[in-house]
């Protein structure tokens, strides 16, 4: 039989369990983020979405008219 002792015991681990697996899906998550942004991020901050997304596309082209 299971003591009052031991179920809380218990549910201190489950809880402990949770926060971690919440902590490391946020961790990979913000990583991932991060991750996406790319080395020059320092320079896109403040431009929208859009703006951001043209500029890596077109970076190093030179358009010739």
């Amino acid at each position: 039989m299971q003591t009052r002792r031991d179920i809380a015991t218990m549910q201190t681990l489950t809880n402990v369990t949770s926060n971690v697996r919440t902590l490391l899906r946020d961790l990979y998550a913000e990583m991932a983020r991060l991750n996406r942004a790319g080395v020059a991020a320092d320079s896109l901050i403040g431009r929208s979405r859009r703006e951001r997304a043209l500029t890596e596309r077109h970076h190093g082209h030179i358009r010739c008219c």
